[in-house]
């Protein structure tokens, strides 16, 4: 038997090692110092670029605000002079005033006062009989057209500092009779920071055009009305915009961003400047609280690494003595050990290893790989030669390829071989894949939780449950035996009919070997518990049930967990049917902002003379455009969830709607070089329907046709089906692919746009056909295959008798008309009346873009009013339809028309989608376009309108 000892190899000094690895230690900390320092560098850097982007920022929209705000104020003088608030009585231009208080901020004040210069209509009571004679500005709007932006004043009202805004109302003769004037609060700027999330070190300051301070945030006790210092006189007075640092009026150095006289709102002066050394604190603070981190890591790291390495190095040593010792001991074991050389030949068996491993062979004087040429290319062999070549200790199980037995082998490396220790593991190996199964089935057993187990003999009726189903049933195993007639009388009375029938008919008719029942128990303190029992059954050969066994599952937490669920579903259900009311009540609401920036839009169009600036224009209208589509389509959906449209069929002839669609549509398909083509059915055919909701169904799913569809045609026909006529659309397009013929008829899903392009359309046209067929009971078919096209079918019920075939289809025009009235408005006068004062702005504006005189109004007195002031007829009326005080448009116009002893025409521009408003239109023979609507939509209106008139 050869020795395993070997020589040791001398030892280097610990202390020599320690130091060796800490001085690597401390030069790999020096990349990432050098590191942290760049990013410090780096962030100071990015901060002041910051700290500029910022300023500059807040400015503009401090700015922007501020223009607004001038802006709005222009727009509400000009609008109340042209309504001819200086022709008022008193009481109805307080009632005026008391309005626009209501709709505007509290630091705006609006008052009129009269040549003499005193003030007889005001939203400020307290300002009524106050002479403002003396005031500037009165004199300068009395002397010049346009606003004028006056000076720094002090309110006689309030004792506050104010902007004043005024315009000059004309009198009888036209020649101005006082002026009207608007004192802008510099407390509005104070408002408007209050509600911003700005930094809390951000000084705004605005001055009037002779340099005096007119408002500074945060305020500064006595500032307002003194005269800036002239270190801002080359701001104040500058060309153009600019960023300076600047002392500020409190001594403390700020980065200002500026705005000069002759930029911005004219005769004002605004900057804001921000602390920089309060801005760039935080930054300091960062960086210093990073280096004192990194130094204490560095401290800390190299502490405990000096320990780690000088305890390992003391633990390697005993464990290579420990190693060696073993070694010795395992030589003299009666199992197996096996020694080898450098070469790996058997220098040493002993007569354990020869019964395990040699199999009869003489293996002494041979090589490992001779007597195992199966070894020599497996992992085996790489691990061993590894443990050899490095001199350390392996563990390895390996199975034997010949005897197909598990061995576990340690190698202990010396200088003249290596020592192994054979220890045969098959039967540990048998006993862990039969652990494995049981594992396996304790893992099912373990997965239903709080479950107890049951044998039941199916012949007597009697059985057995385990401890864990007697908990379940709350029953004690010594007084209650496991029987039918116990079971039963723990589950309630209302399930165990129902259970035991259910189990006779699995058992007896069905024959099925497994079953699942679910019922409620009703435990001694009167609580109940939902219990699910999961079996099998054994049958005999004749089909008769013997045995059943399985389990008992308390499920009493998942029962509760869906009923949560069922209430929370209905809870999102209900909540999800009020947001639909909402939108639905709220689309008047909803459409006046979008009508007024649709209105303003079409104004600005014919004062865009650069090429330049004509794009961003045009994109703007296009973003109007597709808003006012999506929220069209969104309400439309909101008000067919919520019930608010209510269907009102009636007969109507078919061939009229067909021609709409077909002359509306027509031009669109020949636009894009496709051919439309409609099989025009007879004159007698009719159908019962409401005329608008199936003229939106077919429009819909025309302009789905048109939008999928790039090459061959598209094609409308109408057949007789039954007791019914089947409208259909037809297309070449791109078709639809199987799988999405269940979803095109979802809220905004599209084939073939996931990039969910705008221009493709939103998505809601044929959700909204699937809600019209249910609503209308009007079936929709559809077939598709791709690359050929599609097409859509509604299935509509015949009217009970034949109907005149001039009868109108009825139905809004989605299409817009070509640009331009002809011969434009031709000096015609249109009388405008609506209580927003923003859209009667823009309504004015737009009318007279197109060549009418114009007069506004905000009631139908104001109205009566400006038309006896004007002595002249209207030729043509727009009119919001709810105005204050309960009045409606229809209502409005019917009184102009009885004034003037005429019919004139009429249009209720509104956003009002309730039957109400179209059926008093139709009765006075007005039209009505529903907000929001585009200025070529209104345009095309007022043209038909006129048009139609004579």
């Amino acid at each position: 038997m050869g020795t395993t000892a070997g020589r040791r190899e001398p030892a280097r000094s610990p202390g020599w090692s320690v130091r060796r690895l800490l001085c690597l230690l401390f030069l790999a900390a020096l990349p990432p110092l050098a590191f942290e320092l760049w990013a410090i560098a780096e962030l100071y850097a990015a901060r002041e670029a910051e700290i500029r982007q910022e300023v500059q920022r807040l400015l503009d929209l401090v700015e922007d605000e501020q223009q607004r705000i001038a802006q709005d104020i222009e727009n509400v003088l000009v609008t109340l002079a042209e309504m001819g608030v200086g022709r008022m009585d008193p009481p109805v231009c307080q009632r005026t005033m008391a309005a626009l208080r209501e709709r505007y901020p509290g630091y705006m004040a609006v008052s009129v006062s009269d040549r003499q210069g005193r003030i007889w209509c005001s939203t400020e009571p307290s300002a009524l009989g106050i002479s403002v004679a003396d005031r500037s500005y009165r004199r300068e709007a009395l002397e010049q057209p346009g606003v004028v932006i006056g000076q720094y004043i002090v309110t006689r009202t309030t004792g506050r500092p104010a902007i004043p805004f005024a315009l000059a109302y004309p009198g009888a003769g036209g020649a101005p009779a006082g002026v009207v004037t608007i004192l802008l609060d510099v407390g509005w700027l104070e408002g408007y920071l209050s509600g911003k999330p700005y930094p809390r070190d951000i000084a705004v300051l605005i001055a009037d055009r002779s340099g005096t301070v007119l408002a500074r945030m945060p305020e500064v006790a006595g500032l307002p009305g003194q005269p800036l210092p002239d270190r801002f006189q080359p701001l104040l007075r500058g060309t153009r915009r600019g960023l300076a640092e600047v002392e500020g009026l409190d001594g403390v150095a700020r980065l200002t961003a500026y705005a000069p006289l002759a930029v911005g709102v004219p005769g004002l002066y605004l900057h804001v400047a921000l602390d920089r050394a309060a801005a760039m604190r935080s930054v300091n603070e960062a960086a210093m609280r990073s280096l004192l981190i990194f130094a204490g890591l560095l401290l800390v790291t190299g502490g405990v690494g000096a320990w780690g390495i000088t305890r390992f190095l003391r633990v390697r040593e005993e464990a290579r003595e420990s190693r060696m010792r073993a070694a010795t001991v395992l030589s003299s074991t009666v199992d197996g050990v096996v020694e080898v050389d450098r070469g790996w030949r058997f220098t040493y068996l002993n007569d354990r290893a020869r019964d395990m491993i040699g199999m009869g062979q003489e293996l002494l004087g041979r090589t490992v790989w001779e007597a195992f040429p199966e070894l020599a290319a497996s992992e085996l062999r790489a691990r061993v030669q590894h443990a050899m070549d490095a001199a350390e200790p392996i563990e390895v199980e390996f199975r034997g390829p010949r005897t197909g037995r598990w061995f576990w082998a340690r190698g202990f490396p010396s200088s003249g071989g290596l020592a192994v220790y054979l220890l045969d593991i098959s039967g540990r190996k048998r006993a862990e894949e039969e652990l494995r199964g049981s594992n396996e089935r304790l893992s099912l057993a373990l997965e239903s939780a709080r479950a107890g187990t049951f044998e039941w003999d199916m012949r007597t009726g009697s059985g057995s449950w385990s401890e864990e189903s007697y908990r379940i049933f709350q029953l004690d195993p010594g007084r209650d035996p496991a029987t039918t007639e116990t079971w039963l009388r723990v589950v309630h009375p209302e399930d165990a009919e129902a259970v035991s029938r259910a189990y006779r008919t699995r058992m007896l008719q069905e024959r099925v070997p497994d079953y699942r029942l679910e019922y409620r128990i009703r435990h001694p303190d009167g609580s109940l518990r939902w219990v699910q029992s999961i079996g099998r059954i054994v049958y005999g050969a004749d089909g008769t049930p013997l045995r059943s066994s399985g389990l008992n599952i308390d499920i009493t937490e998942r029962k509760a967990m869906e009923e949560a669920l069922r209430e929370a579903k209905a809870k999102a259900d209900e909540a999800n049917l009020s947001k639909s009311k909402f939108l639905a009540a709220a689309s008047h609401d909803l459409r006046q902002p979008l009508q007024s920036a649709l209105l303003f839009a079409g104004v600005v169009q014919a004062h865009v003379r650069d090429e330049e600036a004509r794009g961003p224009l045009a994109s703007l209208e296009r973003a109007l455009d597709t808003l006012k589509n999506l929220l069209d389509s969104l309400l439309d959906v909101s008000r067919l969830d919520a019930g608010v449209i209510v269907p009102q069929p009636v007969d109507l002839a078919v061939a009229p709607l067909l021609d709409e669609i077909a002359d509306a549509y027509g031009p669109i398909a020949s636009a894009k070089g496709l051919d439309f083509h409609l099989d025009r059915p007879a004159p007698e055919l009719a159908v019962h329907s409401d005329p608008l909701l199936l003229g939106r169904m077919l429009r819909n799913l025309v302009e789905n046709a048109l939008r999928y569809t790039d090459r061959g045609g598209i094609r409308v026909t109408c057949a007789a089906a039954g007791a019914g006529l089947r409208i259909g659309v037809h297309d070449s397009g791109i078709g639809i692919p199987p799988e999405h013929l269940n979803r095109i008829f979802e809220e905004f899903h599209q084939v073939g746009n996931p990039e969910r392009d705008r221009k493709e359309g939103l998505g809601l046209g044929l959700a909204i056909v699937r809600r019209l067929s249910g609503l209308l009971g009007h079936p929709v078919e559809v077939r598709s295959e791709p690359g050929q096209g599609s097409s859509f079918s509604i299935l509509v019920p015949r009217a009970a008798a034949p109907v005149p075939p001039d009868t109108a289809a009825g139905g809004e025009p989605e299409t817009e008309p070509a640009f331009g009235v002809e011969g434009g408005g031709q000096g015609r006068l249109a009388l405008l009346i609506d209580d927003d004062v923003i859209v009667l702005t823009g309504l004015r504006r737009l009318f007279q873009e197109w060549g009418f005189d114009t007069a506004v109004a905000g009631s139908a007195e104001q109205a009566l009013e400006c038309l006896r002031t004007l002595a002249r007829v209207p030729d043509i009326i727009v009119s919001d339809y709810r105005l204050r005080e309960n009045e409606v448009g229809t209502a409005a116009i019917a009184r102009v028309r009885e004034r003037v002893g005429r019919p004139v025409p009429g249009i209720i521009l509104t956003g009002e989608i309730g039957p109400e408003c179209r059926d008093e239109a139709a009765a006075f023979g007005i039209a009505v376009i529903h907000k929001p609507v585009t200025p070529r939509q209104l345009q095309g209106a007022v043209r038909d309108t006129l048009g139609r008139a004579g």
